[in-house]
């Protein structure tokens, strides 16, 4: 009789070891990133007739939530910081293309929009989601999310920087506003 509780205390920690634990990866992931396209030859008006999917990012994110301050849902404006802000700032003054730098938005390893940095310098319009070179329009550490170029009556669809995930995940990591 002792054998058989020694016996079946030893399949209970057997079946317990094999059951399935639950996936934490995703909430384990950063609440925000954005990445860079892979290579320098893609533009911002490139990324319209393109699915997220099959874009190809870096292999690294230019900024992650660690490089956030804040994050205002009302203007979608991130407040940078000093070294976030640094690695904005090398990335538009290594040269500036008047199509746009194009990136992707990322949050809990999910794609959820792409958008372009533009610079008021150009000509060109586009009707997608950009961040303006704050070297010309920034207060501070500031980089704000908009829509269209020149102006918002130049984008089409529906806007996407309100998604639901991200606004969770950066309330969870404490940066919302």
């Amino acid at each position: 009789m002792k054998h058989g509780w020694v016996l079946l205390l030893l399949l209970t920690l057997a079946l317990t070891a094999c059951e399935p634990r639950p996936d934490n990866s995703a909430s384990s992931a950063p609440a925000f990133e954005l990445y860079l396209l892979a290579g320098d030859n893609t533009r911002g008006s490139d990324l319209l007739n393109t699915s997220l999917d099959n874009l190809i990012l870096a292999e690294t994110p230019l900024l992650t939530t660690a490089d956030l301050l804040s994050y205002d849902r009302s203007t979608h404006t991130l407040e940078l910081t000093e070294t976030g802000m640094e690695k904005v700032t090398a990335l538009l003054e290594s040269g500036f293309q008047v199509a746009g730098i194009p990136f992707v938005i990322v949050s809990g390893g999910e794609r959820l929009y792409a958008g372009a940095f533009w610079t008021p310098l150009s000509s060109q319009s586009f009707d997608g989601v950009v961040i303006m070179d704050p070297a010309f329009l920034s207060e501070g550490n500031t980089l704000q999310i908009s829509l269209g170029y020149p102006g918002s009556d130049f984008f089409n669809g529906t806007d996407p920087r309100d998604d639901a995930k991200l606004m969770d995940a950066l309330d969870e990591a404490g940066i919302l506003k």
